[in-house]
């Protein structure tokens, strides 16, 4: 049995037997959160590329676009060549 396969029976156990429930979330601390586990320079960068490595890419890339006079950037896009994630990764 793969691990994939036991939570599919524990989430069809819990659907069955459980009852739904709502779950809030602090944002704000949640946010925070992740940015302390993605505080250095480069994290966030090579996080993306071990993602796509994870997802069998062969090629990333990694573009950013600017505006204005002082090249400030206002878009990133991150594209890579790997399949795409699904629900169990």
């Amino acid at each position: 049995m793969t691990n994939i396969d036991g939570l599919s029976r524990l989430r069809e156990r819990a659907n069955a037997q459980g009852t739904r429930e709502d779950v809030r979330v602090n944002q704000r601390h949640l946010v925070d959160k992740i940015l302390a586990r993605y505080s250095g320079e480069s994290v966030v960068w090579r996080e993306l590329i071990q993602n796509s490595d994870d997802a069998g890419a062969t090629e990333t890339r990694i573009e950013f676009q600017t505006s204005g006079g002082d090249q400030q950037v206002t878009t990133c896009i991150y594209k890579n060549s790997g399949k795409q994630f699904r629900d169990e990764d």
